[in-house]
């Protein structure tokens, strides 16, 4: 457990945020599958790490990792979805990011 709040450091969450923005951009296939290791890998570890306080970010942590897991992946079908997607989970990472930066402050 202590491992996973490790990952929740400001420093660390910049790791997904980076690979999501960099995703947003036309990139060979390849490239999506570091997208979703990398964001199941940290919205696993927010979900596990954060306090029962924040049950919404929680569950929302959680459905992406879901929808990123690199095991099953889901497809939606074009990249056009991800799109919103992407921009919507790095504003949920970079939220994450300046709560994590406001409580050690």
């Amino acid at each position: 457990m202590m491992m996973l709040r490790e990952l929740l450091r400001p420093t660390f969450l910049l790791i997904p945020i980076a690979i999501l923005a960099v995703g947003l951009l036309p990139l060979p296939t390849p490239y999506y599958t570091l997208v979703r290791i990398a964001v199941f890998v940290f919205g696993i570890s927010a979900f596990l790490a954060l306090p029962s306080d924040y049950s919404t970010e929680k569950i929302v942590f959680l459905v992406l990792a879901i929808i990123y897991n690199p095991i099953f992946p889901v497809y939606f079908g074009t990249r056009l979805i991800w799109w919103p997607i992407n921009v919507f989970t790095i504003y949920f990472f970079w939220k994450l990011r300046n709560e994590v930066l406001e409580y050690e402050n």
